[in-house]
Parts: structure tokens; C-alpha cells; sequence
């Protein structure tokens, strides 16, 4: 059993870790598009 993964082991391989970087940084640009979408949404309510 000593070819088990331990949790916590930094095995991973950079690509891999280069893959989910450019997966959170895209949910971090969509979460800012779609939180100022619902800023401008809000402010044009406010108005009409």
C-alpha cells in the first residue's frame, strides 16, 4: 500500500496544476462579467 497517494502530497504534475489555475481564474473573470452585469441590471431598475 505504499503506492497509495497521500492527501496533501504534492505529486501533481505542474500541467495539471497550470490546468486548474486557468480554470479558476476564468471562473474569477465570469463571477466579475456577471456580478457587474447584475450591478448595471440593479442600477437600471433604480432608474426607469
Amino acid at each position: 500500500m505504499t503506492d497509495k497517494k497521500e492527501k496533501g502530497d504534492s505529486e501533481e504534475s505542474p500541467i495539471e496544476k497550470e490546468h486548474i489555475d486557468e480554470l479558476v481564474n476564468e471562473w474569477c473573470r465570469l463571477y466579475r462579467e456577471i456580478s457587474q452585469a447584475m450591478r448595471d441590471n440593479h442600477e437600471e431598475r433604480k432608474r426607469s
